[in-house]
Formats: C-alpha cells, structure tokens, sequence
C-alpha cells in the first residue's frame, strides 16, 4: 500500500527529473480565493495510489522530457477553494502539451476503483483532463503518446465531441500486438464552469461502471460493451479476395420489353390552374397587399443626405383582411393527366447471382479469452494537450473496492460539492432583492417616460434630442438612479403646471382661442391691440406625430 507524505519538506530530493521545475508564467489563476487556509487530508486506510497534492508531490511525479512537452503544472488552490487550503494540480496555460507522471508500487488486482476530481476554473471548450495509467512502464521522463497503457479514463472534449473516455488495451499472446478496446456510447462531460467534478470507475471481474459526480452513467460488461470486442473472432474476411469481373449482384433490372404507351404525355405539368375557382366576393383589385405605415415617424437623428430619402416601414393593409387585395390569379391545382417521364418497369434479373462477399479464413489473432484481464498498472499519468487552461485535478486514487472509493469521495468531493451547491443558493438568494429592485425601477422610469411624452417631444423640438437620448440610456442602464431623478423631475413638473401663472396678454388671448379648425370672429385682423391679422389655413400633418397641426397665430413684432 502507499500512503501519502503530507509532513515532508517539499524542497527535500536531488531535483533533476522531478516534476518541480517551472516553465512560463502560469495564465491561470493558481491562488485565488481560499488560498490561506489550511486543509488536512482524510485518512483513507489502504489504497494502491493516492495524491492530494498537499504533501511533497514534486517527490513522487517526474516531468516528461520530450520537447513537445512544454507545458508546466503548479500546484495551488485555483481560482477558489471550496475548502481553503485544498490543493490541486493545475493547468497554467492553454495551447501547451502536458506530461507528467508517477509510479504505481502497489500491485492492483481484478477488483479496484479508480476515482480523481477536476474542476474548469475557465470552462472546458477544447481539451483533455483524462488519465493514463501506463503498464510495464518505469522510466517516466520518457512518459508520452506511444507508452502502453492499461486504461485510460476521463474526460475530454472538443466542439461536438463530448465524452468521458474509458479505453483499455489488450495484448495479445499469439501476436504481441496491442489493441484498443473503446466504450461503446460513453457518458458526456459536464461542463458546469468552476464546479468540482468526480470521475469514478469501478471494475469487479467482467463488470464495469462510470460514475460522474458520484452518479452512475455507464455500467455493462467489459466482454460485451466494447470495440472491437475484446474476444477476436475466429474467422475474417480475407482481404486479398476480390470481386469478379464478371459479378452481377443487380437484383432488379428495368424490363427490356416495355414500351412507352401511345397516350403517356411526358410533357403534361405536374399542376395547373383550378378553372372551378372564382374571385371571391369583396376581392380589392385596386389596393395593395402591403403600404407604409400611417403610424410610422421619422427618426429626429435621420439625414436625408446621409441615409436617403425616409420611408415609413410596410405593413400588411388591413382593407385586405376580409378577402384580399391586388391582381386576383386562380390557385393551382394537381394535374390529373400528370405521368411524368416514363420508365419502364423494374424485374427479377435473370443473371443475379447474390451479394458478393469476401471469403473467410482463419484470424491469425484468433485466441480465446477466458475473462477479461486489465494488463497491470505501473504507473500514473496526466498526457494530454488542451486550448483551455484553469484545469485542476485533485484526489487521484487507485482503490482497492468500491467501498474505499466512495468513502473517501464523501469526505473530499462531498464536502466541497455541498459547499460549492450551498454558496452558489446563496448567490441566487443575494440577487433576488436586487433584481426586484431593478424591476420596480425600470417600471418607474417606463411610467416617467409615458407622462413626461408631451415635455420629451417639446424638448426635442427645442433641439434637445442627443440629451433626451442619455438620459433614456442610463435609464436602460442604471434604471435606480434614473428612477429618482424622474421621480423629482415630476413633482417639478407639477409645481409648475399648478403653480399660479402670470395674467396673459391678448394676444396670447387670441393664440389661445386658435383650438378649433372652424373660422371664428378672431380670425380678422386686430390692429388695436397690435396683433397681425390671422388667415385660417388647412391643418398639416405633424411629421413627427402624423397628427393634425393646429395653425398658431403669428405675433405682431
């Protein structure tokens, strides 16, 4: 069994190929929220591999030398710790290839669980947080894609491709060679940003099951749900077989002695007009289907030299909802003469002689296999290549049951998915009040605005347009400020209108009388008390408004 060394010096060892060199400087966040704490590992008992990453890791995990290998772990709590002082592994930068890993000196047998946490400080788009547990393997600085392996488990994805893998290789005995056996249907990542995750496999005998969060995903068989099957077939295809020249695997042909009929009309159209319809009653040749809008104004900000001649937007008329409007066509109908080009019927072919299919011989990896044996596992390894960073893997566990596994997950991941769920309820709760706020306020400022219409339009008129326009967009974005200064433009507003005004002069007199369309006595010209004599003219549309102008009374000077 090996137990994990929390309480020795870090600095300790002779360096070279440990795993405690630095390259660039970390992109990712390494010590963010919950740095300062201090976290103590729950005992486990028993377990073929453990690292937490809070003792001497850099003892134990040896880099990878390969050039291609250029990116750099460190060790830290991440963006936030669900429990201060909880370390992980974590990916400083994206774009980079990551190797690295540790032996494995306990022995594991046909029972064991592997289980380790991951959490995407910064989502997961496109990459890799899988394991690799290579077998027969010792000499890690040489660790890399070409390394046997025994399993390979965890998560990986990239565009539309989502899965947690769960790959197992086979050596055969006859041959040597190395296969790769694939979960068929494999679960999919959870992606949920800043989240702790779990990945649990549990192998007993032939049985396997996936966990994710501690749920189960994927369970079967290892001899069923696999491909290729771990058992070879005992015969193949043989690939050097080839199709006759001569093969005919046509089971139908077009019969030679059909003919056309006389009467079959290949040009007939597939549909023509319906003859039996009629114009329906109320039909308005003379309107059209879509006018401008009567409703629609101008835009104050358009310029007719920069963006062109305005024109109000088109809407369905409605004079056409009744029957329709425009030039009237009959419908089209299904041809009943329609045949379509001719061919000529499909029979049996005489000279069918069946499928073609390579012959059989005897698989030369054929070899029975009696149960599944997973090759053992000498060591631990993190070999991927990701355009995401922020990755921290944590709890790396090779257990000897299920049982161990699981009790160890309550321990860590419980606690720190209990108080990541806890803190993110509190969040939501946190934000309700202000949400209601935020509601009230921009009802408020919406309310403003439809009784403040008349001073709004006056103020544009006055050329006060840009200013109205500020005003409308802090109140999209910061409505509570907004809120109260409408609220204080109103009861302003108020004064003034039910405040006691000045006596009007008469001239202002004869504007005021100016409310009615119709000529009254006003309308001649005044000339005793100065005011211009005043024409009665035909109301103009507002270009703004579309509403009927009333003719304002000019002032004598």
């Amino acid at each position: 069994d090996e137990d994990e060394d929390e309480d020795e010096d870090e600095d300790d060892g002779d360096g070279g190929d440990e795993a405690e060199p630095k390259g660039p400087e970390a992109t990712a966040t390494v010590d963010g929220q919950g740095a300062a704490g201090s976290y103590q590992t729950p005992d486990i008992g028993s377990a073929h591999f453990l690292e937490t990453f809070q003792g001497n890791w850099v003892k134990k995990w040896v880099y990878a030398t390969a050039e291609k290998y250029a990116g750099r772990f460190e060790v830290g709590v991440g963006k936030k710790a669900q429990i201060p002082g909880d370390k992980g592994l974590i990916v400083t930068q994206k774009a980079k290839h990551y190797g690295m890993s540790a032996l494995v000196t306990s022995p594991v047998g046909s029972t064991f669980s592997i289980q380790y946490e991951t959490r995407f400080d910064e989502g997961i788009n496109c990459g890799g947080a899988y394991l690799k547990f290579p077998t027969g393997f010792t000499e890690l600085e040489k660790f890399d894609n070409d390394v046997k392996y025994s399993i390979m488990f965890g998560p990986d994805k990239c565009g539309g491709t989502s899965k947690v893998h769960f790959i197992f290789q086979s050596k055969n005995p006859s041959t040597g060679k190395f296969v790769e056996h694939h979960l068929k249907s494999p679960p999919t990542v959870p992606t949920s940003r800043e989240a702790p995750h779990l990945f649990t496999l549990n192998i007993d005998g032939d049985s396997y099951d996936v966990l994710v969060d501690g749920e189960s995903k994927k369970s079967g068989k290892l001899s069923e749900d696999f491909e290729p099957p771990v058992q070879p077939p005992k015969e193949i295809d043989d690939s050097e077989d080839k199709k006759p020249e001569d093969w005919v695997d046509a089971a139908k042909i077009a019969d030679p002695e059909a003919t056309k009929p006389e009467d079959w009309d290949e040009d007939a159209p597939k549909q023509i007009e319906d003859m039996e319809a009629v114009k329906p009653e109320g039909w308005l040749d003379n309107e059209e289907d879509m006018i401008p809008d009567p409703n629609a104004v101008k835009p104050e900000t358009w310029d007719d030299e920069e963006d062109g001649a305005w024109e109000a937007p088109l809407i369905s008329n409605p004079k056409c909802e009744e029957a329709g409007c425009g030039e009237w066509k009959r419908p089209m109908k299904a041809n009943p003469d329609y045949k379509g080009k001719w061919k000529a019927p499909m029979i049996d072919n005489p000279e069918y002689k069946g499928e073609w299919k390579p012959r059989k011989i005897s698989n030369p990896e054929y070899y029975v296999v009696d149960k599944v044996q997973f090759l053992p596992i000498s060591a631990v390894g993190v070999e991927i290549w990701t355009m995401d960073q922020g990755f921290v893997f944590d709890n790396i566990l090779i257990a000897p049951s299920a049982e161990v596994a699981k009790q160890f997950a309550e321990a860590t991941f419980g606690k720190k998915r209990a108080a990541f769920d806890a803190a993110e309820k509190k969040n939501r709760v946190d934000k309700k009040p202000a949400a209601k706020v935020l509601d009230s306020a921009s009802t408020l400022v919406a309310k403003a605005k439809t009784l403040t219409r008349p001073v709004d339009d006056m103020l544009r008129k006055a050329g006060m347009g840009p200013a109205m326009d500020q005003v409308l967009t802090m109140a999209v974005e910061k409505p509570v400020i907004v809120s109260s200064v409408s609220v204080l433009f109103l009861f302003t507003l108020l004064l003034l209108c039910c405040s006691g005004k000045p006596r009007k002069s008469d001239a202002d007199d004869v504007a005021d009388a100016k409310k009615t369309d119709e000529s009254t006595p006003d309308d001649q010209t005044v000339t005793q008390t100065g005011v211009a004599s005043v024409t009665p003219s035909e109301p103009t549309p507002s270009k703004e408004t579309g509403l009927r102008q009333r003719p304002i009374a000019n002032r004598a000077d």
